[in-house]
């Protein structure tokens, strides 16, 4: 608390040689004029002393009503200081008083008729509401209100208060930055705001009674003396940041009603030993008791359902953990650091163990993995020093990049290709030169990393079980000359065959729909294909030399085309025009970034995912047609149609004139896109003029293939209906008995 005084008063010092906001002073009080009015505000001077507030004031032959205290016109004001408020004064500013720890006493004209200073509370009351919204070290707050206003008491000073029990609400800020040592809060208080007691670093006990149902996120934040808290039974909630950093903080009892503790809620109280978790307890917050390294002897509750990321991260003083069964969800890293942790059981209602959820953990000795698990993340184990036994059951299917690095159970498996459950995780040692692997027919995956830097293998058999293949997985096997991707592969991760300098015969089926960035780059069979629009899978894969792509190219993407790669067509200054089927449903990072010649885009109602910046610095796009309905069933990424403005000052980067730009939308969905933060912002106008276009075979245009259809092309066959386009199914330029045939095939289907 010392280091914050000393900080606001090192500012407080050097604010009036930086600025001097008023229009006139007049014994030696300082005004701004606000038309014919006058605002008391602050000067080059901080006030000290008597203060008496006239109800006007002349100035250079004018008289003002002063009705006005504006913002920060008592701020910093340290010397002994008393505050006299005329009947006149009817507005008061945020932060009319803050940080003024020389105020001892403000007194409120008792003809004033918006606030009054009752029963010499050395207070200001709005009287209507009876809110306190002002008051100062010296305040006794009178029992006849029933509300303390946001910031009311915030940094002024204040060593005790008594909340009498007239009081309902407390405000934000209401006593944040304060030296208080005791408070009392009343038993008729059912909410506390946010920040309404952080940093007031002396206060050592709290009692929440309960009549309280609602405390705010960072409540007690950075309140280091705090020792004891008593919650009330009425609490449904601990709130994000609640008790972040109350370092003695030794124990808590969270009462029967709370259901959820939330982020950062207990976060680095140090010294807390103890805390009981109650059965009616569902989810713990990301980093909740991060950093309690004192923690011991804690039993997660069978309502649990969920512990979220690094909740109990570097909780050194566990040993054993039992998860219920009833938890279905643990965020990553949740258990991470806990090196004291020895023991720790798993439920069989959880599929996946999460990134790095034990790293670290270096006194776990065995883990038995159970069937439900499906998933393995990155780090999951990684640095368990002495983690020597871990059963994995085959229902494993995947495993992340390191999962089990420095450990003893990999490191005591024999050199060679290992497998946890069904993926090949990793090849150990250092692989002879001309090495052929034949990975085992019930494969799932084969996990990032795995072959990574393997110049010696020559030759992998991939069965026909491998689902995907994970990022860097063959990245420098230079040996390695051709590989067949088999049809049940559906995805390939960044960089998985990364210079793979031998690599010049590749086979990729139309299974695969996804295809990270690089997954072929430094590759003769990526070097050997002609400039254009490289394809691997069902996946646009990458525009090759795009810095001498012609001016004005239109690239149509073909039909069947599920996903197109991140930073695919990035730079291609000379695309004019891009043509989507609709079977594609995503496109990747950046895939588009600054294609300064696209001036019109129409988005397929397909699409289920637009990745971080899809089309950024798309600086020529006048007309966007999106036919997506459904905004909530796609994955909207940020920046998505972003341009730079030239300027890195925070102020200006993003202040590009977007007005010349218009996105159509189908009729009735206007609004929805209006609301959404990821697509209004980059539009002068949105309109909804467009009508939905139904699927191939759709040829009366009611959004469904039926025999409806049928029977249209066959009127305009027999000339009884216009020509249509879209009845022209197989696309080979005619409308006849094949197009009728076509569509009989798709009811079928």
């Amino acid at each position: 608390m010392k280091l914050i005084q000393t900080i606001l008063l090192l500012l407080a010092l050097l604010l009036p040689a930086t600025t001097s906001a008023f229009d006139f002073e007049v014994d030696s009080i300082y005004y701004n004029i606000n038309g014919n009015e006058a605002t008391v505000t602050y000067g080059t001077t901080r006030y000290a002393g008597d203060v008496v507030i006239p109800s006007a004031v002349t100035y250079d032959g004018v008289t003002y009503p002063v009705t006005t205290i504006g913002q920060h016109a008592f701020r910093y004001c340290f010397n002994p200081l008393s505050v006299t408020i005329p009947s006149s004064v009817m507005t008061i500013d945020d932060e009319a008083f803050f940080n003024s720890f020389g105020l001892s006493s403000i007194m409120v004209d008792g003809g004033n008729p918006r606030f009054d200073s009752r029963d010499n509370c050395k207070a200001i009351i709005e009287t209507s509401t009876n809110t306190l919204i002002v008051g100062c070290k010296c305040t006794v707050i009178p029992n006849t209100v029933t509300a303390i206003g946001d910031g009311a008491f915030e940094a002024c000073g204040l060593t005790s208060i008594d909340i009498p029990n007239s009081v309902i609400t407390i405000g934000s800020r209401a006593f944040n930055y304060n030296d208080l040592t005791s408070v009392t809060i009343g038993n008729s208080v059912t909410t506390i705001g946010d920040h309404a007691f952080s940093q007031c670093d002396k206060l050592t006990s709290v009692e929440i009674p309960n009549s309280v149902t609602t405390i705010g996120s960072y409540v007690f934040w950075g309140c280091s003396n705090l020792a004891n808290v008593t919650l009330g039974n009425s609490l449904t909630a601990i709130s994000d940041y609640a008790f972040d950093q109350c370092s003695n903080l030794t124990s808590v009892d969270i009462p029967c009603s709370v259901t959820t503790i939330g982020e950062d809620a207990f976060a680095a109280c140090r010294a807390m030993t103890s805390v009981t978790l109650p059965n009616s307890l569902t989810s713990i917050g990301k980093s909740a008791f991060w950093n309690c390294n004192n923690l011991t002897g804690l039993t997660l509750p069978n309502s649990l359902t969920s512990i979220g990321p690094g909740a109990f991260w570097f909780c050194d003083g566990l040993t054993t953990m039992d998860i219920p069964n009833s938890v279905t969800t643990i965020g990553y890293s949740a258990f991470r650091g806990c090196g004291n942790l020895t023991s720790v059981t798993l439920p069989n209602s959880i599929t996946a163990i999460s990134e790095g959820l034990f790293e670290n953990c270096t006194g776990l000795t065995s883990v038995e993995i159970p069937n439900s698990i499906t998933s393995i993340g990155d780090d999951a184990f990684r640095g368990c020093t002495s983690l020597a036994s871990v059963t994995i059951p085959h229902s494993v299917t995947t495993v992340g990049n390191g999962a089990f690095q420095f450990t003893p159970w990999f490191d005591n498996q024999p050199d060679g290709l290992v497998y946890a459950g069904l993926a090949a995780y990793k090849y150990k040692g250092t692989m002879p030169d001309g090495t052929s692997i034949i990975l085992k027919d019930v494969t799932a995956s084969i996990s990032p990393y795995a072959f990574n830097e393997c110049s010696g293998l020559t030759s992998v058999v991939i069965p026909g079980s491998v689902i995907s293949v994970g990022y860097v997985a063959f990245d420098g096997c230079s040996g390695l000359t051709s590989v067949e991707i088999p049809n049940s592969v559906t995805t390939i991760g960044q960089w998985a065959f990364q210079n793979c300098s031998g690599l010049s015969s590749v086979e990729i089926p139309n299974s695969v729909i996804s295809v990270g960035y690089g997954a072929f780059s430094g590759t003769p069979w990526y070097d050997n294909q002609p400039d254009g629009l490289v394809y691997a899978g069902s996946v646009a894969y990458s525009y090759k030399g795009r810095d001498t792509m012609p001016d004005s190219t239109s690239i149509i993407l073909k039909d069947g085309t599920v996903s197109i790669t991140q930073y695919a067509f990035a730079n291609c200054r000379g695309l004019t025009s891009i043509t989507f089927p609709n079977s594609l449903t995503t496109i990747g990072e950046e895939a588009f970034g600054e294609c300064t010649g696209l001036t019109t885009l129409t988005i397929p109602g397909s699409i289920t995912a637009l990745d971080d910046g899809a089309f950024w610095g798309c600086s020529g796009l006048t007309d966007v047609y999106s036919y997506i309905a459904d905004l909530s069933n796609v994955k909207s990424g940020s920046t998505l149609f972003w341009v730079w403005s030239g300027s890195w000052i925070p102020e200006e980067k993003d202040s590009y004139d977007y007005s010349g730009r218009t996105l159509h939308v189908l009729q009735g969905k206007a609004d929805a896109y209006r609301a959404h933060e990821m697509w209004y912002p980059y539009f002068g106008q949105i309109v909804d003029d467009l009508m939905p276009v139904g699927p191939s075979g759709d040829v009366n245009g009611d959004l469904e293939i039926n025999i409806a259809d049928v029977n249209a092309v066959i009127n305009i066959i027999l000339g009884e209906n216009d020509d249509n386009t879209t009845a022209d199914v197989n696309g080979d330029g005619e409308i006849n008995i094949a197009d009728v045939n076509a569509i009989i095939d798709m009811i079928l289907d």
